[in-house]
């Protein structure tokens, strides 16, 4: 029985019995389930992995953050947390970052395992594509990215480096300000191999972290508006955990959150139910004004007269300077209760389909700036992880109601979020059981090998038999 991943095979489940003859199909469904279980249980482990991963990023990024946030003026202590942190995540033997002067190059920080972050050096290094790496990615603007320093010709700074201290790989990414270049931030290890691309976009992400901080070095407000936003997005999240079978509180948050870091008088979120829109939630309006609002809905979709559902029917955003100069625009009664004039709205999308949309709308006549509708957009990814977490809790609750017959092996699976052995194990157990079995197996496929992963009963100590049936 194939182990099924969103359409790929990742590993089966293998049955025989003694005697002739087909499974009858409540058996055949019954091994479908387990093999179902099975897949959740490896997709438990990845999702746990991946979780932990990225709450180590996060973490690792809020450092950051912080530290640009207690360094308005000093950029030091944010290099050294950047190569710091690099050199922790990525296990790496040397994280490095320079910044350009004229026509050379200084390192202001370097990480190396066991030593103090050291920086700034004193020397200038000339910047030469034909002498150093450094240099070949400050002037050509591009990543540098090589997995294996003894089969290619090194420029003479990188063949003393290498004598020196061993290393085999590098990846060097250049800090820009714009369109001018104007550092290099790189990580080198003593083993052959390239870097992972979850490893490159990290590492995108600290050199972005780097060019923030030099951008922004003296503008704190720009540092304390971002550690705003961090702040909404964490209530949100926090919300959600806290609902996970309502959504109504996770709307209510968005919008509240959504009006007030956009500077916003009123803040609408809505659904979509087949060819209607309706109001969900809303924050700001006068009484008066809510009343006008609520009349406006639900609206049929293919009325564009309302700016929600122009960003439904477009599938993008929709920001209009001034409501009461657009002529399709008809709910005027509740703009002008609200006293607003400017007006955005950001479709909230699943995989192309439009589930409703979030609205701010300001009192300011204007277009809202692209960082605004890049962060209302954030709102509205936020939103439909709310309704696709509630979705899927409410499917798996379904779910294990109607699978009485496997509450054991949930039960398993439940305890064993970080190890496959135990489930599998369970499942063997009771294939053996309910198959009336003496031999039972699970299969995982890695690399295109098929691996025996599992097994209980007798006859599989020559597993390359049971193999070469696959």
């Amino acid at each position: 029985m194939p182990m099924l991943r969103e359409g790929l095979v990742v590993g089966s489940i293998w049955v025989g019995r003694g005697e002739v003859g087909s499974f009858p199909d409540k058996l055949v469904k019954l091994l479908q389930t387990f093999a179902d279980q099975a897949v959740i249980a490896i997709e438990n482990v990845r999702l746990f992995n991946e979780t932990k991963a990225a709450l180590e990023q996060q973490t690792a990024t809020a450092e950051i953050l912080r530290v640009i946030s207690e360094s308005p003026s000093d950029l030091q202590p944010v290099f050294h947390a950047i190569v710091k942190t690099a050199l922790r995540l990525f296990h790496v033997s040397q994280a490095g970052l320079a910044l350009r002067e004229g026509n050379s190059f200084r390192v202001m920080s370097k990480a190396v395992p066991g030593q103090p972050i050291a920086g700034p050096f004193p020397d200038l290094i000339v910047l030469d594509t034909d002498a150093n790496f450094p240099s070949r990615v400050i002037l050509n603007k591009e990543v540098l990215h090589l997995a294996d320093w003894d089969v290619i010709d090194l420029p003479p700074f990188e063949q003393g480096v290498r004598d020196q201290e061993g290393f085999r790989a590098s990846l060097v990414l250049p800090i820009q300000r714009g369109s001018e270049c104007i550092g290099a931030f790189a990580i080198m290890r003593n083993t052959p191999g390239a870097f992972s691309d979850k490893e490159v976009a990290l590492m995108h992400a600290f050199v972005h972290q780097a060019e923030i901080a030099i951008e922004n070095v003296r503008l704190s407000r720009e540092t304390q508006e971002a550690l705003e936003q961090q702040t909404a997005m964490a209530e949100i999240l926090k919300v959600i955990s806290e609902s996970p079978t309502d959504l109504q509180p996770v709307f209510d948050t968005i919008t509240k959150r959504a009006m007030a870091l956009c500077g916003a008088r009123i803040g609408v979120l809505t659904r979509v139910d087949g060819e209607l829109l309706h109001l969900v939630a809303y924050h700001g309006a006068s009484e008066e004004s809510a009343v006008a609002l609520r009349a406006a809905f639900p609206t049929k979709l293919e009325h564009k007269t309302r700016i929600s559902a122009r960003a439904v029917l477009d599938r993008a955003p929709v920001n209009v300077p001034d409501v009461f100069a657009d002529s399709n625009y008809t709910t005027i009664d509740a703009a002008r209760l609200g006293g607003y004039r400017s007006l955005l709205a950001v479709p909230m999308l699943r995989e192309n389909q439009v589930l409703g949309t979030i609205n701010v709308a300001r009192a300011e006549q204007g277009l809202f700036p692209e960082n605004l509708v890049k962060l209302l957009q954030t709102f509205a990814d936020q939103a439909v992880i709310a309704i696709e977490n509630v979705r899927l809790f409410n499917e798996t609750k379904e779910a294990l109601e109607q699978q009485t017959a496997t509450a054991e092996v949930l039960k398993v699976i439940s305890s064993s979020v970080a190890d496959t052995a135990p489930v599998f194990e369970k499942i063997l157990d009771s294939c053996l059981r309910l198959f009336t079995t003496d031999q039972a197996g699970v299969f995982l496929i890695r690399d295109d090998v098929v691996y025996l992963e599992a097994s209980r009963g007798t006859g599989f100590g020559k597993s390359s038999r049971y193999l070469a049936m696959f």
